[in-house]
């Protein structure tokens, strides 16, 4: 009989040890102490029972959600509007739960959309200003003064060629010479100036176009520029244009020019006056007015031959002598003849004129009665001595 319950005994553990080996190792009260385990350090769990049979903790998250987004309704004032309050997370800042809401129920954050529609505003607004700033599309009128820059030229960009655009649209442009702003937008103008200079003036000329000073009522007037220059012509007169600006924007000065430039005003019925101003002194600060003839004279050249130390062709200045010639040529070789220096000359009539002048014997004593003005077309000549 006892080996009869021992051999049950011994059966009912075996099969208890199969079903549950923690039952087996831990007695048979251990599930129920690891709940009330759970119990005193989570707190007892709620049983919330689910129509459509899901467990305890989907209905829990479920529970949650709902408790945290909830809002209550209710009217506000005449209008009937309605204010949204959270009935949990006191402290939350306002329209998270509204953002919440709008993800969960859309799968869009409202802080996304008014970020994507900032950007999609800024970047029109960008465009916008962009285009206003650069004044392509503005039309030119004239009386409109002008600022076109050149960027492939060396002498035509900072500062640029200013127009002040005449009544018939139409002024002279440094290359290309006459052309037509008047009714062509900004762009256009750039465009146009930059094709007319492609065609055999320059490589890539880069041209833009500034309208500096809109003026409707401003009469365009011009002054002229004659003599030694690239592009002699009549030029549309603007405010505060230097002596030397007039003479770049004429394409500067040829070879032999004189920088003592003659300037003739007009004085309003009284005689006209003639100035003379030294380019490189007074340029940058002689104002142009309109109506002023602006001559630039060729100052003419001579040439030195022989023993000297630099021989070639000079340009003729006011009072130069013979002797200053040859200083100007570096002087005297060791072999030079100094007192026969030879001078040919030839006149209008087709004559030829050669006369010596002693120019060591000048140098020794300074007598400059022996020395003799150079004129354009002179030829020096510095003999070898033979001693």
């Amino acid at each position: 009989m006892k080996k009869m319950f021992y051999m049950m005994f011994f059966v009912a553990g075996i099969m208890i040890a199969v079903s549950d080996p923690a039952a087996a190792q831990y007695g048979p009260n251990y599930g129920s102490r690891i709940e009330e385990q759970d119990e005193w350090l989570y707190g007892k769990p709620k049983k919330v029972k689910n129509a459509a049979g899901r467990g305890n903790m989907e209905a829990q998250l479920e529970e949650f959600q709902e408790s945290e987004l909830a809002v209550t309704s209710s009217p506000v004032g005449e209008g009937g509007k309605e204010e949204k309050k959270e009935k949990e997370g006191a402290g939350k800042p306002a329209g998270l739960a509204e953002e919440r809401d709008l993800r969960g129920r859309e799968g869009v954050s409202v802080f996304a959309k008014d970020t994507n529609e900032t950007a999609a505003m800024t970047e029109q607004t960008s465009a916008e200003a962009a285009a206003i700033a650069s004044g392509e599309d503005e039309i030119i009128e004239a009386g409109d003064l002008l600022e076109v820059n050149v960027y492939g030229s060396e002498w035509m960009h900072h500062p640029g060629v200013m127009i002040r655009v005449p009544k018939d649209g139409i002024a002279h442009f440094p290359l290309i010479g006459e052309f037509n702003f008047k009714g062509l937008t900004v762009k256009e103008t750039a465009r146009k100036l930059d094709e007319r200079l492609l065609d055999g003036y320059l490589i890539d000329p880069q041209v833009s176009v500034i309208i500096v000073q809109r003026s409707e009522s401003a009469r365009p007037s011009t002054y002229s520029v004659s003599g030694s220059v690239r592009m002699p012509g009549r030029y549309p007169f603007y405010e505060n244009i230097f002596l030397t600006d007039a003479v770049n924007m004429s394409g500067g000065m040829g070879p032999g020019a004189d920088k003592n430039i003659k300037v003739i005003r007009d004085t309003a019925g009284e005689e006209d006056v003639t100035m003379i101003v030294d380019l490189d002194k007074d340029g940058l600060n002689f104002l142009v007015r309109p109506g002023d003839k602006i001559v630039i004279d060729t100052i003419g050249t001579f040439t030195v031959y022989g023993e000297v130390n630099m021989p070639g062709e000079y340009y003729v200045k006011e009072g130069l002598t013979v002797a200053d010639a040859v200083l100007n040529a570096r002087g005297f070789t060791p072999t030079a003849a100094r007192n026969s220096v030879k001078v040919i000359r030839k006149h209008s009539e087709g004559k030829r004129e050669i006369f010596w002048v002693p120019v060591a014997h000048i140098y020794r004593t300074g007598k400059k009665s022996d020395d003799v003005l150079v004129e354009n077309g002179d030829i020096i000549i510095v003999p070898e001595s033979w001693l």
